[in-house]
């Protein structure tokens, strides 16, 4: 699998017309991954495997890759209740830092045996998927995005709470 063109770095700044700063979630691996009878899922007809989460201030959001004749022929994730697509400003700050942190479309999901998908699972669902905060004078979002598209976003609320400040109008 070829190497991942993202920053190495999980936060970094950008000035657009404001300061934004961008923090994106780990994807904590969940330990039992290395119980797994690998051979049994590779002659398993149907199967889903929880891989791990992104643990963030809104939410948890599980990935699962779902195993059908011994292959892995996609990852799913959980949502967060209350994400909706961006509005058009906050849709363009999104793009700005999926461009920024070099995330691109991975393109669709390739088929792959369960044992090479779990010997690199953190960097598959990684390259996919990307969950981060995006901070500036317009509050927080928490956004996440399939394949290096807009995808999804929804306010952080602990924000708010800490400026006491309404919403900007449009955002």
């Amino acid at each position: 699998m070829a190497k991942s063109k993202k920053t190495s770095t999980r936060s970094f700044e950008f000035k657009t017309t404001t300061k934004v700063k961008v923090t994106f979630a780990e994807l904590h691996l969940l330990p039992s991954l290395e119980y797994l009878d690998v051979e049994a899922l590779s002659r398993a007809a149907k199967a889903t495997i929880e891989v791990g989460f992104y643990k963030t201030s809104c939410c948890e959001r599980y990935v699962r890759a779902v195993i059908e004749a011994g292959k892995v022929v996609r990852l799913d994730m959980d949502e967060c209740k209350d994400m909706k697509p961006p509005h058009p400003e906050l849709a363009a700050l999104v793009k700005m830092a999926l461009k920024r942190a070099g995330r691109r479309p991975a393109g669709k999901f390739k088929p792959m045996p369960v044992k090479a998908f779990l010997g690199q699972a953190k960097e598959i669902a990684d390259e996919g998927e990307a969950c981060f905060s995006l901070c500036g004078i317009f509050g927080c979002y928490y956004c996440c995005t399939r394949d290096g598209k807009t995808g999804k976003c929804t306010r952080e609320v602990f924000y708010d709470l800490i400026l006491d400040s309404p919403h900007p109008p449009g955002l």
